[in-house]
């Protein structure tokens, strides 16, 4: 076994409970994917691919997110992210307990579990529908969703509730549920269970660089894991 796999069984083991892990590695790429690549053998994943993203500061929040969501059938379960460049202010990934928020919306929203949402790809011609609340097979009820944008569309929600009313419940609802705040360090991957956490990311400035790994992406299997 190697030394990244023995260092990446105890994350493994507390991704499964929290919902994530972070990891530290050695800095640059090849330690990042090494180490990324051994978490998907750990995890039985068969492939993952790796986009870089790279950019000069933003002053706009990430929206919060379950990840892949307008990928049709059922969103992937594990993503991960990996650090070469940390922003010189801000750029912190967070991370939101879906198990929490909801189990927070089945007593703040009438009829949480009547709601479903269209979710469009800006990017692709992707497009999936799913239900704010889903049964997870692991986790139970589980929240799926993106926050509000041009792309989303109500499809369907209890009567006498608008779309600017179920959005406002279900941000205060994440708000509540908050598990991770993480500031970056160069070296570090932090592992995600997509099926229990929503995500989103922090304005910054200064250059930002980061390795995003999707494991077992039907659309995007770009590295095939070596058994």
């Amino acid at each position: 076994m190697s030394e990244t796999s023995e260092r990446l069984r105890t994350p493994g083991r507390g991704l499964d409970v929290r919902g994530y892990s972070v990891l530290r590695t050695a800095r640059g790429q090849d330690a990042l994917i090494s180490a990324a690549s051994a978490f998907g053998k750990l995890t039985g994943a068969r492939s993952f691919g790796v986009t870089h993203l790279r950019a000069a500061g933003s002053d706009a929040w990430l929206g919060r997110h379950t990840e892949t969501l307008t990928d049709p059938p059922v969103p992937i379960r594990y993503f991960a992210l990996g650090c070469l460049v940390p922003a010189a202010r801000g750029g912190e990934t967070l991370l939101f307990d879906g198990r929490k928020a909801a189990r927070l919306l089945a007593g703040s929203l009438h009829g949480a579990r009547e709601v479903r949402i269209r979710y469009r790809s800006q990017y692709r011609p992707e497009v999936a529908d799913h239900s704010l609340i889903v049964e997870d097979e692991q986790h139970g009820p589980v929240l799926r969703f993106r926050s509000a944008t041009d792309n989303n569309e109500m499809i369907a929600k209890p009567a006498g509730i608008s779309d600017a009313e179920v959005y406002a419940v279900v941000e205060d609802a994440e708000s509540r549920s908050v598990a991770l705040i993480h500031s970056w360090r160069a070296g570090e991957l932090l592992l995600v269970d997509n099926h229990a956490m929503l995500h989103s990311r922090a304005p910054f400035a200064g250059l930002r660089h980061m390795l995003r790994f999707r494991y077992d992406d039907p659309l995007h299997p770009a590295v095939i894991i070596a058994r």
